[in-house]
This record gives structure tokens, C-alpha cells and sequence, in this order.
């Protein structure tokens, strides 16, 4: 899709407060009791129990404990937070039959809001197999009500999206910092990049990275993830460069046709929709 060159997203914000501040105000409080309880899964090769929520110092964690020989159980968390979808990704998965933690962090916000959906995978980047539905301080079997997470309004005409988003030129390398949302259903089976291009007064460095991090290849429409794209360089742009940022996609398999999902123009004092100039 062709942007709207021109759109503002958004610089970098300073953070007010301290950090002990901001987490003191995350979250919402929640009531004392809360119970546990086991899961639905949709492959009969795992059980997942003893699923609990708890809430320290404005995050949200899920504890539980899946019983398989398959694939290690890992679990992702989704709430409202700044009127978006934001997910938590998860990084890790210990072994089968410990106890195990997700956590959900509302950063870039300061708090967030119920209901928080948990989505459970057969390993990481597996496939779905069990959720649950966090609200007002108890957690049920299952995913939440239709219409919890409306899709937040479209900024541009990019597939992903960028907001709260700015660069940092360091090190040989472009960081780019953002809320990243999937604004219209991607294709499965395709691996995401970042592919930047920086010009400054010597010369054009020209760098790609793959977007592993961020998950998009399996988030859903109207969800968001925050995070950094770190892409590297043969040396560090001058402050003055300007940075164009594509995200691409390619399949796992031929033909290796590629996709053009956003492009953005970055300086590190903002960044816009659209190519550079």
C-alpha cells in the first residue's frame, strides 16, 4: 500500500518521574483473593493448571504449570493500554511440569486495563493452543468476550504501523524504538525485516535485520507490541542523517516474492510516514 508522505507518528517522549514513580501508578488495584484454575486445551498432548493471576507493583503476571512431553508450553499476555491492543511477548519456557510465569509490562504506558487475555502456545512461535480471560480480578477458561479489543484508529495506509517511535544512531547501528502495530491481516508463513538506508555527508550506509523479536508474522489485526528493531551498519551515521526505514516480509519458502509493509523517515528528532525525500 502507498503511505501518506507527511503524517507525523511521533518523537520520542521524556519519561516524567522517576522509575519507582511510574511503576507505583501502572496497573489498577485489584482485589486480595483471587483463585486458580485449569485451562481448556485444543491438543490432548497438554495440560495446563493451576492458572493464576497476581498483580505486583502495576504489572500483571499469570503463573501455571503445563504437563506435556511435547514442546515446552509458553504464554503471551494481552491488555488495553493507551487505547491499544498491547502484547507482551514472551521470551522464554521452562520445563515441563514447573511452574512457570508470564508478565505483562503496559511500557510504553504508564497503566493498564482489563480484561488481559493469555494466549497459550506450544513453544514459542507454535501454535495456540489454550487461553484464558483476566477481569476484575479472577480468571476464567477460554478467550475474552467478543469486542474487548477493539482495534485502535488507523494512522496511515502502512500494514504496520509506527507510534511513540524515534532512533537512536549509535554504535554502527540504527535502534528503532516503537509501538508497532499490525493494522490489516498479515500473511502466515512469512518472515518480517527491518531494512534501513541512512544518508549523511559521507555517503549512504544500507543495513537489514530481521524483526524476530517483535512477532509480527503471528499478531493478529489491531495488536501492538513495543520494542526495539536493532538494525546494524558498517559505521555510525552522523547525527544529521536522515534514515529510511522499509519493513519488509518474505516467505519461508519459494517463490521468494517480497512485500513492502511500511516505510518511514527517521531522524533522530522524528520520525514521519512515507519515503525520505
Amino acid at each position: 500500500m502507498k503511505p501518506r508522505s507527511g503524517a507525523v507518528i511521533v518523537a520520542a517522549i521524556a519519561a516524567c518521574g522517576s522509575h519507582e514513580d511510574r511503576r507505583e501508578k501502572a496497573g489498577s488495584a485489584q482485589p486480595e483473593t483471587r483463585h486458580s484454575i485449569d485451562v481448556t486445551t485444543s491438543d490432548r498432548a497438554y495440560a495446563i493448571r493451576g492458572v493464576e493471576p497476581a498483580w505486583p507493583r502495576g504489572e500483571l503476571q499469570v503463573g501455571y504449570r503445563a504437563d506435556t512431553k511435547a514442546a515446552p508450553v509458553v504464554a503471551e499476555i494481552k491488555c488495553r493500554a493507551g487505547g491499544y491492543n498491547l502484547v507482551y511477548p514472551a521470551v522464554g519456557s521452562g520445563s515441563a511440569g514447573t511452574r512457570q510465569t508470564a508478565v505483562f509490562r503496559p511500557a510504553p504506558f504508564d497503566a493498564f486495563d482489563e480484561p488481559c487475555e493469555v494466549a497459550f502456545y506450544a513453544g514459542i512461535g507454535g501454535t495456540q493452543i489454550a487461553a484464558a480471560c483476566v477481569k476484575a480480578g479472577t480468571i476464567s477458561d477460554g478467550v475474552c468476550p467478543q469486542g474487548s479489543f477493539p482495534a485502535p484508529p488507523r494512522q496511515s495506509r502502512n500494514d504496520v504501523e509506527l507510534a511513540k517511535a524515534s532512533l537512536e544512531l549509535r554504535e554502527s547501528t540504527a535502534v528503532f524504538t516503537s509501538l508497532w502495530t499490525v493494522a490489516v491481516p498479515l500473511e502466515a508463513d512469512r518472515h518480517f525485516v527491518g531494512q534501513v538506508r541512512c544518508t549523511d555527508e559521507q555517503g549512504t550506509l544500507v543495513g537489514e535485520a530481521p524483526a524476530a523479536f517483535l512477532s509480527l508474522e503471528r499478531m493478529p489485526a489491531g495488536t501492538s507490541v513495543y520494542g526495539p528493531l536493532v538494525i546494524p551498519l558498517e559505521r555510525t551515521p552522523a547525527p544529521t542523517a536522515r534514515c529510511q526505514l522499509r519493513i519488509l516480509s518474505r516467505p519461508a519458502r519459494p517463490p521468494l516474492d517480497e512485500l513492502t509493509h511500511g516505510t518511514y523517515c527517521a531522524t533522530p528528532s522524528g520520525i514521519l510516514v512515507g519515503p525520505c525525500g
